[in-house]
């Protein structure tokens, strides 16, 4: 059975060290696809197949997602003889197009954070905005891994995405709201999605048409004004420099003073 193969793989992610977020994705990629060729097995699905499936989503990142989860495992099953042909192996890449982030202005987020209805929205905001935090972190995050004491203040995600911890200092502004110290989560036991609901309610109730993640952006184009691509990828936990470098195209901080410098002084009339 399909749901038995998925298990399985999942059990090889885990033992593995793949995060906890990965091996969901994943499991929820292969049961959609599952589902789309049945009653036909996982093991007999053909290269039309994949390209039926990963080609009925709009979105471009969407299918280079998805694809990219059916190559992992297919490339599991094949190297355990699971499956006599790996359907992936001629299908072509999706090309992503390279976009601009698009971040909630800056001047915005005092508001949002002092019009939250309550502390726990408050933080939610506050850790998007002022640490870059996305939502699956913020409601992991623990008061064990909030050092306000430390010279800077520091917080530290654990097991972030791709099962990577990093240390953030804490601005000033969040600082604030941590110090109404507790223990426990930092928001509480909230799902993820939870989180991203709550922020999303709240930020279009104030006039701003964005989610959560857009939050994140305004914290890394923030980061990027004041430091560079590497501050950004580090505070961020970005896998790929790449990344980070779209933020700092984004404020033009590496090639303002070179436009500027251009054509040399005007002449005087």
């Amino acid at each position: 059975m399909a749901a038995d193969l998925i298990e399985t793989f999942s059990d090889y992610q885990r033992g593995r060290g793949f995060s906890r977020n990965t091996v969901r994705r994943r499991r929820v990629s292969l049961t959609s696809f599952a589902n789309h060729i049945a009653p036909l097995p996982l093991e007999r699905a053909t290269q039309e197949l994949v390209e039926e499936w990963v080609h009925s989503f709009d979105s471009p990142s969407t299918k280079h997602a998805y694809l990219a989860d059916l190559r992992s495992f297919y490339k599991w099953a094949t190297r355990r003889q699971l499956c006599d042909r790996n359907p992936c192996e001629q299908v072509e890449s999706i090309k992503v197009p390279r976009t601009l982030p698009r971040p909630v202005d800056a001047a915005m987020v005092p508001f949002l954070v002092a019009s939250a209805g309550s502390h726990r929205l408050a933080l939610i905001i506050a850790l998007a905005a002022y640490a870059g935090l996305r939502r699956a972190e913020i409601a992991a995050l623990d008061y064990t891994d909030v050092n306000l004491s430390s010279v800077p203040p520091t917080l530290t995600v654990r097991n972030g995405k791709g099962g990577k911890d990093r240390t953030i200092p804490v601005h000033p502004e969040l600082a604030r709201l941590l110090e109404r110290r507790h223990t426990g989560r930092v928001v509480g036991h909230l799902h993820p999605d939870t989180v991203g609901n709550l922020a999303s309610e709240h930020l279009h109730a104030c006039g701003v048409p964005a989610s959560i993640h857009q939050l994140r952006h305004t914290f890394a184009t923030e980061a990027a004004r004041m430091g560079d691509a590497y501050a950004v990828q580090a505070l961020l936990g970005h896998a790929s420099l790449d990344t980070s470098m779209a933020y700092v195209s984004l404020v033009g901080r590496d090639t303002a003073p070179v436009v500027a410098a251009m054509y040399g002084t005007p002449p005087h009339a």
